[in-house]
C-alpha cells in the first residue's frame, strides 16, 4: 500500500507542509554535513543510477525510512523509503 499525503485535505496544510519541509531539509543537511564531499557524490551517483535503472531495492536502502517525496506541481506526497521506491518503479521514467 502506498501512503499518499494530500496537501488539499486541510485548509492549514500549506503552512504545516512548509514547516515540515523546512524541518526535513534542515535535518537532511545536518545529517549529511559530516560526510566528506566524495562520499556525498558517491551516494548521489548511486541514487541517480538506481533511479534510472528502476532498481527499487537499492533506492529503498539509500532513502531514510521516513523519507518524504514531493514533486511539484503535483499535490501528492509520498512517505517512506519503500513507498517512494515503488513510486519510482511505477510512475517515473527510466528502466
Amino acid at each position: 500500500m502506498v501512503t499518499i499525503l494530500n496537501e488539499t485535505a486541510d485548509p492549514n496544510a500549506e503552512r504545516y507542509w512548509a514547516d515540515l519541509e523546512s524541518a526535513l531539509m534542515a535535518s537532511a543537511i545536518a545529517a549529511n554535513s559530516n560526510l566528506p564531499p566524495e562520499r556525498q557524490k558517491a551516494l548521489l551517483d548511486k541514487y541517480v543510477d538506481a533511479f534510472w535503472r528502476k532498481d527499487v531495492a537499492t533506492l529503498a536502502t539509500l532513502l531514510a525510512e521516513d523519507a518524504l517525496w514531493e514533486m511539484p506541481p503535483f499535490a501528492n506526497w509520498y512517505l517512506g523509503a519503500q513507498n517512494i521506491a515503488n513510486l519510482v518503479d511505477t510512475q517515473c521514467p527510466g528502466g
